[in-house]
């Protein structure tokens, strides 16, 4: 179950607005699409810090890259909440839909 804090609920409202103002915008299903799967990275960082973070710490074989201990969970949010806002407005400075 998830438990629903602050932070999660305000990035699944910045990526409802954003592909909804996005939909109103381009007026294009396929791209408003393409848009909500992209923001499905951010949001699933914001929401599982940790089992993200265990991802790219471990190789394919389970051998840990770095030698000190896994990230602090606020750091990987941080990352997440970046892409979260640069993914929400850049479609918005792309080429011009005919």
């Amino acid at each position: 179950m998830i438990a629903w804090d602050r932070g999660r609920i305000a990035a699944c409202a910045v990526a409802i607005v954003s592909i909804v103002v996005h939909l109103m915008a381009k007026m294009n299903l396929e791209a408003v699409v393409s848009h909500a799967l992209f923001l499905l990275l951010p949001l699933s960082v914001i929401f599982w810090p940790e089992y993200c973070d265990r991802m790219f710490r471990e190789s394919s074989h389970g051998r840990v890259h770095a030698t000190n201990g896994p990230t602090p969970e606020i750091m990987v949010q941080i990352v997440g909440w970046i892409l979260l806002i640069v993914g929400a407005i850049l479609p918005f400075f792309g080429a011009p839909v005919p």
